[in-house]
């Protein structure tokens, strides 16, 4: 019961009530078909989801509506502008530009505005001198832009002067620098030349030093081998010869005469047989004895005599080398002098390439900077030459119609003895072509209105007991009455076709 009682409060209230008549006249009482919760959240979401897709369709429309509003709109034709109202806007536009107080250009502005829509015939004086004023200031205005380009102009010319002196200038810094640069490798490679000549110098003074200190050595070497020769013959084997010594004396005499025999390369027989000849006494030596002595004696004579003629010859040649030596040491000195000079002239010619190069440079960029200058100058002219032409075919071209433009012509009635001429004899009138239907019809009828005013003037002038000229009079007013003045309209824009 409590889940019917509670499925029927779900249901709308003519379902209720429904339900309720059937139990109340005795139908079928059937229990209504209960739904789970979850089916009917499902259909009541589905149903809000059409809902919003509803909506966003017709949300789609209204904006697709307002775009092709929007483009229509855009298509209208653009709005016609009244050539005196755009005459009178460019003049007051021209104005703005001219230097004038504020207090002046309202009253200018204020006067201009009624002056420049009367005509000449209807202008008062002072709209003329308004008219006149506004002519002088815009001629101020185009004097000063004309002076703008005076000035410009003249400001390009001196600029272009100065870009070919700055070109002159660059090409002679050029030259200047490659002629320097030319004198800086000249200046280089002499140095390197004498530097290789200082190096070839200072090498054979090296070679000379050497050969002197070695001949020197030798000499000095022949000397001590002299000094021992002479000593080992003078001391110690005549020692051996007189025999004044004691054995053991005589023994270290005999050892020291064998080292300077291997020394000096003498006979080894000599050195073999000098131990026993050279050990005994003056009384018990033989005659081998004897020749060994005297024999060892001649051979260190003979050694002496050759290292003296070394000594000498080492001597001799000792002098030759330290003249070669002084003269490798003169060279050397002024291929140092030389190389020196060389690398202050390189160091002179190298300073004046870097600062030809520097001016050079300089030159260049001092030209470069003048063309951006001249573009801009070009520019200021080209804007300066368009507001002079703008202002003259605008605003004074438009001042001058205006001050010059005249009331249009009023087309006046014709003469009565002429309309009267014209009616009874008219002349005939080339049609034009219409340009569409409706003009036709127009013309057709203002032409059969015509026929029918000239056949009562025809009329009345047969009748009539009076004058041409009396008759003539009346004869306009008909005329520009209801049915004349047609005729007289649709005459003249015939006439004017």
């Amino acid at each position: 019961l409590k889940v019917a009682i509670c499925t029927s409060s779900r249901r709308p209230f003519h379902a209720r009530g429904s339900s309720a008549r059937r139990i109340a006249s005795g139908g079928p009482s059937t229990m209504p078909l209960l739904k789970r919760p979850a089916a009917s959240m499902a259909s009541k979401g589905s149903s809000k989801a059409t809902a919003r897709a509803s909506a966003s369709a017709k949300a789609a429309k209204a904006k697709a509506d307002a775009v092709e509003k929007a483009a229509q709109a855009s298509r209208k034709k653009p709005r016609v502008v009244d050539p005196l109202d755009q005459k009178c806007a460019s003049v007051m536009a021209g104005l703005r530009h001219a230097a004038l107080p504020m207090d002046t250009a309202e009253m200018l502005t204020v006067m201009l505005e009624s002056a420049m829509r009367t005509t000449r015939e209807e202008r008062h004086s002072i709209e003329a001198s308004v008219l006149d004023m506004a002519d002088e200031t815009l001629s101020g205005v185009e004097a000063q832009i004309m002076e703008k380009v005076a000035t410009t102009t003249a400001a390009i010319e001196e600029l272009q002067a100065a870009k070919a002196s700055k070109h002159a200038d660059a090409e002679e810094a050029e030259r200047t620098a490659v002629a320097a640069l030319e004198v800086a490798q000249n200046k280089k490679r002499a140095l390197a030349e004498v530097a290789l000549s200082f190096q070839a110098r200072r090498k054979g003074a090296q070679e000379a030093h050497r050969a002197a200190a070695a001949r020197a050595r030798a000499v000095e070497e022949a000397a001590e081998k002299r000094s021992r020769l002479q000593v080992a013959q003078a001391s110690w084997l005549r020692s051996l010869i007189e025999g004044d010594q004691d054995e053991a004396k005589m023994r270290e005499l005999v050892e020291a005469l064998a080292t300077v025999i291997r020394d000096f390369q003498i006979d080894s027989s000599i050195q073999a047989a000098l131990p026993n000849a050279g050990c005994k006494p003056p009384s018990q030596r033989g005659p081998f004895d004897t020749m060994v002595l005297v024999q060892l004696e001649a051979e260190l004579a003979k050694r002496v005599e050759a290292v003296e003629a070394e000594i000498r010859d080492g001597r001799a040649a000792a002098a030759a080398d330290a003249e070669a030596e002084g003269a490798a040491e003169a060279a050397l000195q002024e291929a140092q002098v030389l190389q020196l000079a060389s690398a202050k002239e390189f160091q002179a010619a190298a300073a004046d390439r870097d600062a030809a190069k520097a001016a050079h440079d300089a030159a260049i960029a001092e030209r470069i900077a003048v063309e951006p200058r001249i573009l801009r100058r070009e520019k200021e002219l080209a804007a300066a030459e368009r507001r002079v032409a703008a202002l003259r075919e605008g605003p004074k071209a438009a001042l001058a119609e205006l001050r010059d433009r005249s009331a249009p012509a009023v087309a006046t009635a014709p003469e009565p003895a002429a309309a009267l001429q014209s009616a009874v004899a008219p002349e005939p009138v080339e049609e034009a072509a219409p340009e569409s239907a409706e003009e036709a019809e127009d013309l057709r009828r203002e032409a059969e209105e015509l026929k029918e005013a000239k056949g009562k003037l025809a009329e009345q002038a047969v009748n009539s007991s009076e004058s041409v000229e009396e008759v003539a009079m009346p004869v306009p007013e008909k005329v520009m009455g209801a049915e004349g003045e047609a005729g007289v309209e649709a005459s003249a824009a015939t006439a004017g076709a």
